[in-house]
């Protein structure tokens, strides 16, 4: 069994910490039936990641490529981008349930949107007092016309 140091691995990856996540990603996929490219002298997974880097026989590239997407939700269709809804299953209700991701998603929209409103109505505000500020509020444009 052939001993593997930091420095052989440093070499091929010049931060450690890259060093780490990417030993970690190679491991993950040898654990999951990743084809090797060296030979296995009883070793376990990690060592093995480490030993292909630093005998150059992987891709970096590769595994920080694997490392991205591990941490990306995969949408294959249009269906995969529209939350799944589905109706209550109270037949006396125009209820729908909605799971949290279309919930927050539609919060954020609305949120946004929101923010958009407002930044129109604080311009379409400069100029007035605040009492014509608190009388626009509660009335509509042309009663608002009409008290001024």
């Amino acid at each position: 069994m052939a001993r593997v140091t930091i420095e052989d691995c440093l070499e091929k990856v010049d931060d450690r910490f890259e060093l780490v996540a990417l030993a970690s990603q190679r491991a993950k996929e040898i654990s999951s039936g990743g084809k090797l490219t060296i030979e296995r002298k009883g070793e376990k997974d990690t060592v093995i990641s480490l030993r292909e880097i630093a005998e150059g026989t992987i891709k970096i590239d590769d595994l920080r490529k694997g490392i991205v997407a591990s941490f990306q939700k995969h949408r294959d269709t249009i269906d995969d981008f529209i939350a799944p809804a589905s109706v209550n299953d109270n037949p006396n209700s125009d209820e729908f349930n909605i799971d949290q991701e279309e919930a927050d998603i539609r919060a954020a929209m609305a949120e946004a949107s929101e923010e958009g409103l407002n930044n129109e109505t604080d311009e379409s505000l400069e100029g007035l007092t605040e009492e014509e500020v608190d009388i626009e509020a509660d009335l509509s444009d042309d009663e608002f016309e009409d008290k001024i």
